[in-house]
């Protein structure tokens, strides 16, 4: 079982990569900051499911929360939105900051998984709510995504975040089921 859960963590990794990390995604990212923030949460998630079963120290998460906070901050944001060396420099310590989350989850007791879980549910909230009313916060000028953009984006990333924590909060409570394997 858990060579198999491996396996699925490996291949879904995988696919997430390739999908975010492709000729014809870079080129759309350019112009849709709805695919550009998929992205964040595809190679985020790769690097997380590629060492979710590594144990290591539960202390991994606080320089994985902080790259990927640095990365949606309004200037790194909009130079990695701007130019291809920025772009490839998010890409890869986004993915770092995900598989050092992923390496400390196995060190942290329920408790602090459910802490952890819900600082990103804050910090992603905030975020989309600076999306939803004070877009020009990411306008610098020369930004390749046009304003009225950011509020799609910030409903999206909503609905994406319950999606998410309902599918973990559905995966936990299936331990608790006595009929579940």
């Amino acid at each position: 079982m858990r060579t198999m859960r491996r396996y699925h963590n490996l291949s879904l990794s995988i696919f997430l990569l390739l999908l975010s990390v492709n000729p014809l995604t870079e080129h759309v990212e350019y112009s849709d900051v709805i695919v550009f923030m998929l992205t964040h949460y595809a190679i985020f998630a790769s690097g997380l499911l590629l060492l979710r079963t590594v144990k290591a120290n539960a202390l991994l998460i606080l320089p994985s929360a902080l790259i990927a906070a640095l990365w949606h901050l309004p200037l790194p944001f909009y130079l990695s939105s701007h130019f291809p060396l920025y772009r490839y420099a998010m890409e890869a310590s986004l993915f770092c900051a995900g598989a050092l989350a992923g390496a400390s989850i196995q060190a942290m007791s329920n408790m602090w998984r459910a802490v952890a879980l819900g600082l990103w549910i804050i910090s992603d909230t905030a975020l989309s709510v600076i999306f939803l009313s004070y877009p020009s916060i990411y306008d610098m000028g020369r930004d390749p995504y046009p304003l009225w953009q950011f509020p799609v984006l910030g409903i999206f990333m909503i609905l994406l975040m319950n999606i998410i924590v309902a599918l973990l909060l559905y995966t936990y409570m299936q331990t608790f089921n006595p009929y579940h394997r």
